[in-house]
């Protein structure tokens, strides 16, 4: 974690380092850092409900798995760009969905859409343009 004056915190991982943990160790570098997050601290999209402030049932770090798994989204991530390269619109970065493990780009035509009365300015943003999604990796 690093803020915008450079300061630094990290929190290693290592096999053994539960959610419990990990969450805790996370929330006081920020605190130290003078980051207070509102977050919600419970799994989303997954079939576990435990807390993570609770959970200290997960707790395998296997670096070697890990290491290839960010290896495979680099390369992915630079074949999305180069396929990006050659578009001329509004489009997103090469963006990945950590709770379904969906890597994602999204590129708009720019054509206007009409939203909801009620939705909220980032939504109305991001939204703005017919949208195409491309999914590239689903686990």
């Amino acid at each position: 974690m690093r803020s915008d004056s450079g300061a630094a915190e990290q929190v290693p991982l290592h096999d053994g380092l539960s959610v419990a943990d990990f969450e805790r160790q996370v929330l006081a570098g920020l605190a130290r850092l003078r980051v207070r997050p509102t977050i919600r601290e419970e799994p989303f999209g997954v079939p576990m409900t435990t807390p993570f402030p609770e959970d200290t049932e997960h707790a395998s770090y296997q670096a070697d798995y890990v290491e290839r798994f960010w290896r495979i989204l680099l390369w992915v991530d630079d074949v999305l760009e180069k396929f990006a390269g050659r578009f001329v619109g509004k489009q997103s970065p090469v963006h990945l969905f950590w709770h379904s493990f969906d890597l994602a780009l999204n590129r708009f035509s720019g054509r206007r859409v009409s939203l909801s009365a009620g939705v909220d300015p980032v939504t109305r943003e991001a939204y703005s343009h017919e949208v195409i999604s491309l999914n590239t990796l689903r686990m």
